[in-house]
């Protein structure tokens, strides 16, 4: 009975990049019926929010989804109650939810607010200015309790459901107002839940107002993007802080809160990741006075520009630029002619900006040292990712970047279809041969971080084959083989890998030290999850685009 519960849950749980599944809860310890409910409950949960996720992200909301929804809402119910009270009490151990569970209704939340924001931002632009007038009052209100420093939570979250509200009956498509209005009970409950300790009010405020500002300007799309990426940033807090509630040793815990630390991709970007970097740009650029522009062209000289590749690879970071160029002249009209990701040969034009030639040549430079930068990022990943792949071997980031410049580095990366490690200090421990010589030995090291930091996520450094047995006996979440040979390489994933098969673990393995394009092959037939490759970002050659008019 328990293979086929396995072999169920290998079907019905999504695993990203192809990798192996993790044990299921009961192979970990844990008893379903105990501290999840019945498998049968569990069973219809999932089924629901994955059918529901999977017409969200495709921006489908449609009276079809309303049966699934109403059935969501009467299984979910009770649930919510029990998790408003392990988020107010803290470390109750009979926590109500799966964490994978807990973040495919995440997932339902956030999909259906962006698919919300998509469609209001499409709208013809009288409806959009119209709908503008209405959601600023509600950001107005929001605005000020966000101030308050009592932090009026209940308050707060009531406005912001006012706000949501009004978005979803501007919607083109009625369902959308049908469900908010039949759920604001459960959205405040779960708001309440989740979002009381991570949500910070004076950050939401802003998101809000810069998501209605690309709405009015009917930019749909980073509309979405900026209010999906808001969501998810502090869904991946509420992940790991319920994964912290739990017993690291004997309890399932989520991949998304653990593997998109050590090895996820930043795929979303929002304005607040990039804006001050613009504004830093053009400040040193004194882009207001460039005195050869105002010299040759009278400010009502309109043309249209195109950034055009001069060379092959892969593109990135086309959004921050089209950014730079309405932050500089909002009456620009700017389109994308290519998306990040796409392949490019010489001669490929990717972006076309029309308008005010003043504005356009003023803006320049900055947005063609974004598009080089992260192109030149993504072009270098995407070359190790295909050359590692036929080692069967994920390529991660790591923090060697430009200061201020992480959150693009990362992004670019992933577009590069690289996987990024640890974003911070902050939210992953790695302990490295000075923190293990300050503990005396690996074991201390290991139990003294799990004392101070418990639910967080852990790599340790070993430089020997023989510095493992120590390490895996304190079943740390990643181990980081450092400037090993071919040989020892081998030998120390197989070690890891049968430890994990004896002790239902799911400890992953990654190769770092002198890694370049042309000795890959020190990877060949290791059995290594990861290898990180610290040129993606600390040695970048910007890929050449120029603009012409």
């Amino acid at each position: 009975m328990q293979k086929n519960k396995k072999n169920y849950e290998k079907k019905i749980l999504k695993f990203p990049d192809g990798k192996k599944p993790e044990r299921s809860p009961s192979a970990q310890g844990n008893s379903d019926s105990n501290n999840f409910g019945t498998s049968t409950v569990l069973t219809i949960l999932r089924q629901i929010t994955r059918y529901l996720n999977a017409r969200l992200r495709n921006r489908n909301i449609g009276w079809k989804v309303v049966p699934a929804m109403l059935l969501l809402k009467v299984a979910a119910r009770e649930r919510l109650k029990e998790m408003h009270e392990v988020f107010e009490e803290s470390g109750d151990p009979q926590l109500p939810l799966h964490p994978d569970l807990l973040s495919e209704f995440l997932d339902l939340r956030r999909n259906f607010v962006a698919a919300v924001v998509y469609q209001v931002g499409s709208l013809p632009l009288q409806e959009r200015k119209k709908l503008g007038i209405e959601l600023e009052e509600h950001l107005e209100k929001i605005d000020y309790l966000a101030e308050q420093r009592e932090w009026d939570w209940m308050s707060f979250h009531e406005e912001e459901y006012d706000f949501f509200k009004a978005l979803a009956e501007a919607s083109p498509d009625k369902t959308a107002s049908f469900l908010v209005n039949r759920f604001k009970q459960y959205y405040l409950l779960s708001s309440m839940s989740l979002n009381r300790q991570f949500w910070d009010m004076n950050q939401a405020s802003k998101i809000y107002r810069t998501t209605l500002s690309l709405i009015i300007a009917g930019d749909a799309e980073a509309a979405e993007n900026e209010i999906r990426s808001f969501f998810e940033n502090n869904d991946t807090k509420i992940l790991k802080y319920y994964d912290a509630l739990r017993s690291p040793r004997n309890n399932a815990r989520s991949r998304v809160s653990y593997e998109s630390v050590y090895g996820g991709r930043h795929l979303l970007l929002s304005r607040e990741d990039y804006i001050d970097l613009i504004k830093t740009a053009f400040a040193e650029d004194r882009a207001e006075e460039d005195v050869t522009t105002l010299a040759i062209f009278d400010k009502s000289v309109k043309k249209t520009a195109k950034i055009i590749a001069r060379e092959k690879g892969t593109v990135c970071g086309l959004e921050v630029a089209r950014t730079v160029f309405l932050e500089m002249d909002a009456t620009l009209k700017v389109t994308l002619e290519k998306k990040d990701g796409d392949s490019i040969s010489a001669g490929d034009s990717v972006l076309k900006v029309s308008g005010n030639i003043q504005g356009i040549l003023r803006a320049e430079r900055v947005a063609l040292n974004f598009i080089s930068l992260m192109s030149g990022i993504s072009t270098s990943t995407a070359k190790f990712v295909s050359a590692a792949a036929q080692y069967n071997v994920d390529v991660l980031d790591t923090r060697k970047t430009v200061p201020g410049y992480r959150m693009l580095a990362k992004y670019a990366v992933a577009i590069g279809g690289g996987l990024n490690h640890r974003q911070n200090l902050a939210v992953m421990g790695m302990l490295k041969d000075n923190h293990i010589a300050a503990a005396g030995s690996i074991r201390a090291a290991i139990r003294k971080f799990r004392k101070s930091s418990p639910g967080i996520p852990l790599e340790v450094e070993v430089d020997h084959p023989d510095q493992l047995y120590e390490a895996l006996q304190e079943k740390p979440d990643m181990i980081l083989l450092d400037n090993m040979t071919n040989i020892q390489l081998k030998k120390s994933a197989q070690m890891i890998e049968k430890f994990n098969e004896a002790n239902d673990t799911h400890i992953v393995s990654e190769a770092s030290g002198g890694f370049h394009l042309n000795n890959l092959d020190r990877l060949a037939d290791t059995g290594v999850d990861y290898v990180s490759i610290g040129s993606l970002t600390s040695q970048v050659a910007p890929l050449d685009f120029g603009l012409d008019i």
